[in-house]
């Protein structure tokens, strides 16, 4: 019996979660599902963070290049960590996903 990856530490930009994603739709769709709908909550979090540290201020004296890489890199974590604790989305994605939708003929 194989162990499966865990893939919560890996997002679907990185190429190597990517494959591990692709593999794991074949074998199992609705993790996978699961998977990319947590990936995608972690970037959407990712890209809020982003923008409210541009919505801030940021001409203090401890703040140079350094301190923004450091902080880029503190702020991907956290959406990591967000994300995976779940806000929704990826609930509400999966569940919207999941369901085919039935089409009612109205003859």
């Amino acid at each position: 019996m194989a162990i499966s990856p865990d893939l919560s530490t890996h997002l679907a930009i990185d190429a190597q979660g990517l494959n591990s994603l692709r593999l794991k739709a074949k074998q199992s769709p609705d993790q996978a599902l699961k998977q990319a709908a947590q990936q995608f909550e972690t970037v959407f979090m990712n890209m809020m963070l982003k923008s409210m540290r541009d919505a801030t201020p940021q001409d203090g004296m401890l703040d140079s290049e350094q301190t923004k890489t450091f902080t880029a890199m503190l702020d991907q974590q956290l959406s990591q960590n967000l994300a995976g604790k779940g806000m929704g989305l990826a609930d509400v994605m999966v569940k919207q996903l999941s369901h085919p939708i039935s089409v009612k003929e109205s003859r």
